[in-house]
C-alpha cells in the first residue's frame, strides 16, 4: 500500500510538471487567449499600477523570431531563431486617452510561447517603440 501511495504521488508530480511546461501554442485558442490575457493583465498591473484600467478587449498576435541572434554580438532577449512569442495589446480609449497614449494603444506585453513569461513591456505613451525588458531568456532552452 505504501509503495502504491508513493507511486501515485510521483505520478501526480510528473503530471503537474508536464502541465506547467505546456506551450501556449499547444492550447486550444480560447484557453491560450485567456492565459495570455491573464499574464498580460498581471504584467500591466505590476508595471503601471497607477495607470492600469479595464477598457475594451486586448488583441493578441503571434510572432516568430525570423533572424539568427547568433549573427549579432549578443541577443537582447535571449531569443533564438524560430522562437515563438505573443504580443498582447491593450487598446486605448480614443475618447479620453489620446493625449496619454499617443502610440495608439495603452500597452503591449510580449510573452514567450514555451515559458509563458512576459519578457517585454511597452507603454503606449510614446510613438517610439521603447519599452522595458522584463526578463532575459535562459539561453539553454
Amino acid at each position: 500500500m505504501k509503495k502504491m501511495l508513493v507511486l501515485l504521488v510521483s505520478l501526480l508530480s510528473l503530471m503537474n510538471i508536464h502541465a506547467q511546461e505546456e506551450k501556449l501554442s499547444d492550447m486550444p485558442e480560447a484557453q491560450r487567449n485567456a492565459e495570455l490575457t491573464a499574464i498580460a493583465k498581471a504584467t500591466f498591473q505590476r508595471e503601471m499600477p497607477d495607470v492600469y484600467r479595464e477598457y475594451g478587449t486586448p488583441t493578441i498576435e503571434q510572432g516568430i523570431i525570423t533572424y539568427s541572434p547568433a549573427s549579432y554580438d549578443a541577443s537582447f532577449y535571449g531569443e533564438q531563431y524560430g522562437d515563438v512569442y505573443y504580443v498582447v495589446t491593450f487598446p486605448r480609449n480614443p475618447q479620453t486617452e489620446t493625449s496619454i497614449f499617443i502610440a495608439g494603444y495603452a500597452c503591449k506585453v510580449h510573452i514567450w510561447n514555451d515559458t509563458q513569461e512576459a519578457f517585454y513591456f511597452e507603454f503606449g505613451d510614446s510613438e517610439l517603440e521603447m519599452g522595458k525588458l522584463l526578463c532575459k531568456r535562459d539561453m539553454r532552452h
